[in-house]
C-alpha cells in the first residue's frame, strides 16, 4: 500500500473579522504515505507529511500574541506506526 497525496488550498478572503481572522494565501502540501501488511490483521505504516516543508497557515490558526501573525502549521514530519485489528 503506497500513496502520494497532495492537499491544495486556494486563497481565503472570506473571514470573520470579529474573530480576528485574516485572509491567507493559497498553498499546496505533499504527503508520502506507505504501509506494509505483515499479517492479515497487522500493518506497519510510514509517513512523511509536508514533504516540501511548505510554510503555511489557515485563516483559523491562532494568532501570535506578540506579532499578531498567524501561527504556522507544522513543517516536515515523519511517523512510523503499527495497526492491529481484532
Amino acid at each position: 500500500m503506497r500513496r502520494l497525496s497532495r492537499r491544495r488550498i486556494v486563497r481565503t478572503w472570506r473571514v470573520a473579522q470579529i474573530r480576528f481572522e485574516q485572509p491567507t494565501e493559497g498553498w499546496t502540501r505533499v504527503d508520502l504515505l506507505a504501509g506494509l501488511v505483515v499479517a492479515e490483521d497487522f500493518t506497519i505504516k510510514l509517513g512523511l507529511e509536508n514533504l516540501t516543508d511548505e510554510f503555511y497557515a489557515t485563516h483559523v490558526n491562532s494568532l501570535n500574541p506578540f506579532t499578531r501573525e498567524r501561527i504556522a502549521e507544522i513543517g516536515r514530519s515523519f511517523y512510523v506506526g503499527a495497526e492491529y485489528r481484532f
